[in-house]
């Protein structure tokens, strides 16, 4: 029998073997909302589900298929880069997933470099490492990693703005992590406009403000990115030496997130900062370039070779 004419019902069987009360999520339309992810060839048959009595999607969530150079991935003929050799790249998962989210269908060693390099470095990571390392600093350069107390009086002068941002992160998969980002850009341009090394000894109450906003929105930016990158929110919840997230998508948790200075209290102290991300250089991506051209078959060939030869060399 062909897979696909009984597959989709396999969301309701699995969804039975777990719970009892199983007919709450399958047969209440009303109060529950069904999203579903995956490749477009796919769609066809899952969106049969909508046929079947109560059991309505409300969105199905598609992704192009992937191309990968000139050429579309195809497990058959082993063109592209695949999970076991993912691993082998030595580049952390979480860029992985950032890049393939934002980037896809079409990837390539250049762009995953540039969106690495300028995105996710230059940008989320400088923008993480500056605030805390600035927390870091002793006694007359900074706050010696504690949270500094905020006076009243200055939360009238706030000039960071991302509601909009906020407001767009809950809808679409892709468009949630372009709003995370697009609040990590605002932070970054909210530090080097405010300019807090010289605020720290001209304006102390002000610059104690911009820091402990500046913190909360790292925090912020760890809650937001926890869906897209969790072992990067594990890094930086770490940094701020916060066990976990201390914001979800509920409506309230939306509106504290529009009060930065209110997220993190004064006198918490935040752990070691360290740089979040490395950058790919360009002799970087010739050697992946190398390693990982043609198709499966073809790089496994050529370990083969290459094994044989040092096998010869060492005879």
């Amino acid at each position: 029998m062909y897979v696909w004419f009984d597959a989709p019902l396999g969301y309701i069987s699995i969804t039975k073997c777990h719970t009892s009360e199983w007919e709450l999520w399958w047969k209440n339309p009303q109060n529950v909302e069904l999203h579903q992810f995956m490749g477009k060839d796919n769609i066809s048959f899952h969106s049969e589900l909508e046929k079947i009595g109560p059991y309505l999607i409300q969105s199905i969530h598609a992704t192009h298929f992937l191309l990968f150079g000139a050429g579309k991935f195809s497990k058959s003929k082993g063109i592209g880069i695949f999970g076991d050799e993912v691993k082998d790249t030595n580049i952390p998962v979480e860029v992985w997933r950032y890049y393939l989210l934002s980037a896809r269908p079409e990837i390539s060693w250049e762009d995953l470099q540039a969106k690495l390099n300028s995105e996710l470095a230059d940008n989320l990571g400088n923008f993480m490492n500056r605030v805390l390392t600035f927390v870091a600093k002793p006694p007359g350069k900074g706050y010696n990693s504690i949270v500094p107390e905020v006076l009243d009086a200055v939360l009238s002068e706030i000039d960071i703005e991302f509601g909009d941002s906020l407001k767009h992160y809950v809808g679409k998969l892709k468009d949630g992590l372009k709003a995370a980002m697009a609040i990590a850009n605002e932070g970054n341009r909210h530090f080097q406009r405010t300019k807090v090394w010289k605020l720290y000894v001209e304006d102390r109450s002000r610059c104690s403000f911009v820091v402990k906003t500046l913190v909360g929105v790292l925090c912020i930016l760890a809650c937001l990115l926890q869906p897209y990158m969790p072992s990067f929110t594990i890094k930086v919840l770490k940094q701020l030496n916060l066990e976990d997230c201390v914001l979800t998508l509920h409506d309230e948790d939306i509106e504290r997130a529009q009060k930065p200075w209110e997220i993190v209290p004064a006198g918490h102290k935040i752990g070691k900062p360290c740089p979040l991300f490395r950058k790919l250089s360009d002799d970087d991506v010739n050697e992946l370039e190398k390693e990982f051209c043609g198709s499966q078959t073809e790089r496994h060939e050529n370990v083969v070779l290459l094994n044989k030869s040092e096998v010869d060399v060492t005879k």
